[in-house]
């Protein structure tokens, strides 16, 4: 069963505004060189709530494994632009930071 991509089912909806994910489970981290793409999953309650999740980021490949690993925040907006994958699925990657462990929902703390 594939799973709709949370970039493209906000963006249809009409979201336009900043997203902070958390209880992401993150499957893969890819260094593209300029930027670097995590992909996941937000669950629901339910199969049919499941929405998988492309993160693009600046941050350094070791900073986001590490950050992954511990299964942190994410904060940013979704791309002005959908893409395709390589299985020809269209996404559209919500493009931000990892936050660290030591900021929390609603803190007004800046990621460095």
């Amino acid at each position: 069963m594939a799973y709709p991509d949370l970039g493209e089912t906000y963006w249809r909806q009409g979201f336009r505004g900043e997203l902070t994910l958390a209880n992401v489970r993150y499957q893969a981290a890819i260094d593209y060189g300029d930027f670097r793409e995590v992909s996941g999953f937000v669950y629901g309650d339910a199969a049919d709530q499941h929405l998988c999740v492309t993160i693009r980021t600046n941050q350094a490949l070791p900073h986001v494994i590490r950050l992954t690993a511990a299964g942190v925040m994410f904060k940013g907006r979704l791309s002005q632009c959908a893409e395709q994958g390589y299985s020809g699925e269209v996404y559209r990657a919500v493009v931000g930071r990892l936050l660290p462990e030591r900021v929390k929902a609603g803190s007004p703390q800046r990621c460095p």
